[in-house]
């Protein structure tokens, strides 16, 4: 009996060890202690049963006994909860609020197949279908000699569904999303460089950010060279390779306030990236290499395509990796203990060095550059760290960096969450990118 005591014993200590060690990991070497704030609940949960663990050393057995009891019991008491939870049909899901809602709305069903199982789906219809893919997606491929910045060129593109239905868009001879014609014109007034809120996410055309400045501006004409997942430095690479290509009067940098700080920290880890930050002459030449560019893009989907597992539903592999991570019990106590979330890192002195190269760059090629803050749902949906607010503003201040503050219109507006998907999170919605669209469109019309 004391050995079977001795190794549940040293079985939640190791559990709660490994526990500790992997949140060390996410937080301070993945993250790099950028977001250590939202880490420190599980440092404390860890921390305090290594030390129940070193505790129980000293005890008696029979108190080391019911002292593992009770962490058993507590154990599987919380997975029962789960299972529970999961079962119940008063649970539900956001998934079961935004079909609700949708259906309510359109009379149609929310479309809940995964990406991936919605693409292969609609790939038999249209052969020639392509899925969204970009420089993101190469950014942990760390031994490549090549790094594609763009899409696949002229293709009809498989992308995202926030919004009840899974969106599509064209891609332009170098693989963005932008009419091809925008190429053809020798002047561009209007260039934009950012990430998933730029690109237009899980929205049609031409109710994406460009498409409506196109309609709103008439004749101006508008480039888009965003793409989901693109962090400062790769719109920054981005506006190496693209704009010596053509004449552009305004350049404006998209910058979404939740995770861009984040996505440099993971680009500066890239070494082609890396060139970029440290070298101003260095250049991939991806103008003329498109051919190449969709080549390694198609590979790119072929490879992740085989790795998908047909056989098995991808739901049911979502429900088990949350039930395992008790993902309904933590979602529960989040909702009634909601607090400010430090989700933000803070600037850092990459980031304004950045920022100084984007004003360089635009003022050698006879650019005004334009700075336009994005702001998260999280904003309006909890108490915010509005830290890398202040710092950033402070920061353009300093480099006297023209700035279009969307943040402070999305403040002004009477219901700022009618903005987001079905007033949840996620990127901006047709009323959401229309609105930015205007607020960009007035700031240059005052």
């Amino acid at each position: 009996m004391n050995s079977i005591i001795n190794r549940l014993h040293l079985f939640f200590f190791t559990i709660a060890l490994i526990i500790f060690l992997y949140v060390f990991y996410r937080s301070e070497i993945h993250h790099e202690g950028s977001i250590r704030n939202y880490y420190l609940p599980y440092y404390f949960i860890s921390i305090f049963i290594i030390f129940l663990g070193f505790v129980s050393l000293f005890l008696k057995n029979e108190n080391k006994k019911n002292l593992l009891t009770s962490l058993i019991s507590i154990f599987f008491s919380f997975y029962l909860l789960e299972v529970l939870i999961l079962v119940s049909k008063n649970y539900q899901t956001e998934s079961d609020k935004k079909s609700k809602i949708y259906y309510n709305e359109t009379g149609e069903n929310y479309d809940k197949r995964s990406a991936f199982e919605a693409y292969l789906e609609e790939k038999i219809k249209n052969p020639e279908l392509k899925i969204k893919i970009g420089p993101h997606d190469y950014i942990n491929e760390l031994n490549i000699d090549f790094l594609p910045l763009s899409g696949i060129s002229n293709s009809f593109t498989f992308y995202c569904n926030e919004n009840g239905y899974y969106s599509y868009y064209n891609t332009d001879r170098h693989g963005f999303r932008n009419p091809d014609f925008e190429w053809d014109k020798d002047i561009i007034d209007y260039l934009l460089v950012g990430d998933s809120f730029t690109l237009g996410a899980c929205v049609n055309s031409p109710n994406d950010i460009s498409g409506n400045l196109r309609n709103l501006f008439k004749s101006k004409s508008i480039l888009n060279l965003g793409y989901g997942g693109n962090g400062p430095l790769i719109s920054y690479s981005v506006l190496r390779e693209y704009l010596p290509q053509k004449k552009v009067k305004n350049i404006l940098f998209l910058f979404y306030e939740e995770n861009e700080l984040e996505d440099l920290i993971n680009e500066l880890k890239n070494p082609i990236l890396k060139k970029y930050f440290n070298n101003k002459s260095f250049s991939q030449n991806l103008f003329s290499r498109q051919e190449e560019i969709d080549k390694t893009n198609i590979l790119k989907i072929e490879n992740e395509i085989e790795k998908f597992d047909k056989s098995q539903s991808m739901e049911m592999k979502l429900k088990f990796k949350q039930s395992l991570k008790l993902f309904r019990i933590r979602n529960i106590i989040k909702n009634i203990f909601k607090k400010d979330e430090v989700i933000i890192p803070s600037n850092t002195p990459e980031f304004e060095t950045i920022l100084i190269k984007f004003k360089n760059l635009a003022e050698a090629n006879n650019s005004n550059f334009y700075f336009v803050y994005l702001p998260t749902y999280y904003r309006y949906d909890n108490k915010f760290n509005n830290l890398i607010y202040k710092e950033t503003l402070d920061l353009l201040n300093k480099l006297q960096i023209n700035l279009i503050n969307i943040k402070d219109s999305f403040d002004q507006h009477s219901n700022p969450k009618s903005l987001f998907p079905f007033e949840m999170y996620g990127h901006y919605n047709l009323d959401g990118y229309r609105f930015v669209s205007k607020k960009i469109f007035e700031f240059f019309n005052n």
